[in-house]
């Protein structure tokens, strides 16, 4: 996870979704209490081992923006040998109330998927960005994945 350029990220304690605390990225002023901001972008990562055997995996996304520009939630999926297999991505709505994107893949030969999510700010400087990001939600055939199978057993 990392804000690159001018945006820092942080638990939003002041919205209850789900349960949950999201995640937010928001601009970084150039100086304090000046109103003008760096160029944001912000940059979640992840890649993870999904125990079981399925055709086909879901994701799906579930955040909201303002004053962003572009965002994309992208997977790759891996071999053993992490070489890229295949990968697909979806542009994320840029709207300032909650909403959700999900993109099928197969997963046939892949034991590895890279999970990527990107946000980039406008041109505009005098305006803050904000990305909030609730859960990504990962179903393996349409049904709950059983994370309990990718867990290291230690004696």
């Amino acid at each position: 996870m990392a804000g690159n350029g001018g945006s820092a990220c942080s638990v939003d304690s002041t919205e209850f979704v789900q349960g949950k605390y999201p995640l937010i990225f928001r601009s970084i002023e150039m100086f304090p209490a000046s109103r003008s901001y760096y160029r944001f972008s912000a940059r979640l990562s992840q890649q993870l081992f999904i125990p079981g055997n399925y055709q086909q995996l879901e994701f799906t996304l579930n955040s909201k923006c303002l004053n962003v520009n572009r965002g994309w939630l992208k997977v790759v999926a891996l071999n053993e040998k992490e070489e890229c297999l295949y990968q697909d991505s979806v542009q994320i709505h840029k709207k300032d109330e909650w909403n959700r994107c999900v993109l099928k893949l197969p997963a046939q030969g892949a034991c590895l998927f890279r999970i990527e999510i990107y946000a980039v700010g406008e041109d505009d400087w005098l305006k803050a960005s904000l990305f909030s990001v609730d859960r990504i939600q990962i179903l393996g055939d349409g049904k709950n994945i059983d994370w309990s199978e990718s867990l290291p057993v230690f004696p």
